[in-house]
């Protein structure tokens, strides 16, 4: 599938809305620190979700995650051109949004926190920093809880959206899910839920001194696979639980038509190389044999014109030519 720059607005606008809702969150959560914690940050979210469906939710859908957007695509509600955009889009805001985040906050003087917060709301230290909630967690229970988080997000989300494009009221329950999830649940992981933020979030803090540059890379793995896993799952529950919107049994019975097509196209493929390495030996084996037959030919000249045909003439006879003069002269 060829890959075209169809709706470039579309593109841009999602790119642009998250921007914003990085800067935002972000940004709160440095400077509420560990005085509004995960609920300050929560509700920045929110809020700002909620304003951006309302400002620019008639130009794009307004995932602002590419885990809402692979789902949507599971879903069939986004082809997979718009899907490779929206991703590329999201990803780059999400980096954009956290270094400006990161920028002013270092501005107004929260260089004490912000190296924790522009990094930990998107991508975790886990035990390796003092200020974690929770600071027995290991590495499994972050990833089953970043599964489950984003299990729970991009199922709403596709519950409360019944086409492409988002409505107002779907703007608000999504927000204010994402508010509850990260104000219940922040405490363990800080709640990523977004891989475009906890790439964002981990090329940010690249640019501090103050908390260690190698935690987040070291750990971003973690906050990209548990969280695509979570929304591939919630994706395909949508599905079955919403059999009347899928029909699973047509779905299978279509997965193993394309199954079947593609053995036969291969199966076609390889009795057709098949045949051509046939035909291919027939020739060659033909041209061998011509080969030989004219090697042999050559041959059989060269040894006739070394050893010559001497023609046996016998002996010629005599012409009794006087006898001849005889008769005439009589």
């Amino acid at each position: 599938m060829a890959i075209t720059f169809d709706n470039p607005k579309e593109y841009i606008a999602e790119l642009i809305g998250t921007a914003i809702i990085m800067t935002v969150g972000v940004l709160v959560g440095s400077i509420t620190g560990v005085y509004g914690g995960t609920m300050m940050t929560g509700f920045a979210f929110a809020v700002t979700f909620i304003g951006l469906v309302y400002l620019i939710g008639s130009i794009c859908d307004c995932h602002f995650n590419p885990l809402v957007s692979l789902s949507m695509f599971i879903n069939k509600r986004m082809n997979g051109n718009d899907l490779f955009w929206y991703i590329l889009a999201q990803v780059i805001g999400g980096i954009l949004g956290c270094i400006f985040a990161f920028y002013l906050a270092t501005q107004i003087g929260h260089t004490d926190t912000v190296g924790y917060y522009a990094s930990l709301y998107g991508i975790d230290c886990l035990k390796l920093n003092e200020w974690n909630t929770y600071d027995n967690i290991e590495v499994v229970g972050a990833f089953l809880i970043e599964m489950l988080l984003a299990f729970l997000l991009c199922f709403i989300a596709l519950k409360t959206t019944d086409s492409k494009k988002i409505s107002m009221k779907s703007g608000i329950i999504i927000g204010f899910t994402t508010f509850a999830l990260i104000y219940l649940l922040g405490g363990f992981t800080y709640s990523a839920i977004n891989p475009a933020k906890s790439i964002g979030a981990a090329i940010a803090i690249l640019f501090d001194d103050i908390i260690g540059r190698a935690h987040a890379l070291e750990q971003l793995w973690l906050f990209l696979v548990a969280p695509v896993l979570g929304a591939v799952i919630a994706a395909f529950t949508y599905m079955v639980v919403n059999s009347e919107e899928y029909d699973i049994n047509e779905m299978l019975a279509n997965a193993k038509a394309k199954s079947a097509a593609r053995k036969e196209a291969k199966a076609a493929e390889k009795a057709a190389a098949e045949a051509a390495a046939a035909e291919a030996a027939e020739q060659s084996s033909e041209e061998s044999e011509a080969e030989e037959i004219v090697e042999e030919t050559v041959e059989v000249s060269e040894e006739s014109e070394e050893e010559p045909v001497e023609e046996d003439l016998g002996e010629v006879p005599e012409i009794e030519t006087e006898t001849v003069s005889e008769e005439k002269t009589e």
